[in-house]
């Protein structure tokens, strides 16, 4: 269960990231013809381990999110987000808001565009 709140979380910031720029002051769009992919990076210290994670995002709407431990999270152009963990599980959301989440155990959960729901190995 905390695999998936953490795709979750993930899910929720790209979106949250997406919807940010896709709502973004017109007065600051530029044409990106002239102008290169933008990107951030943001380390991490601790005392037991270092971690590098890395916030990209690019002008053509595409983001990248990633904690530097095999946690990640992408979006594109077209709103379809997808994440992956460090354990072998994946969630998807689809433009036409069809959700999918496959767990490294082989429970796999789908979320139709009309709303069916398929749970199955």
């Amino acid at each position: 269960m905390k695999t998936f709140s953490k795709l979750t979380l993930a899910s929720v910031s790209v979106l949250a990231l997406l919807t940010l720029a896709a709502c973004g002051n017109p007065k600051d769009k530029t044409d990106s013809s002239s102008s290169a992919p933008s990107s951030s990076k943001v380390t991490k210290e601790s005392s037991s381990t270092d971690s590098n994670a890395s916030v990209k995002v690019n002008k053509d709407g595409s983001t990248e999110v990633s904690d530097g431990n095999d946690n990640s999270a992408k979006t594109n152009g077209n709103n379809t987000v997808e994440a992956n963990d460090s354990e072998g599980n994946s969630e998807t959301v689809g433009q036409d808001v069809s959700v999918e989440v496959n767990s490294q155990d082989g429970t796999n959960v789908k979320v139709g565009s009309d709303g069916t729901v398929s749970i199955g190995n």
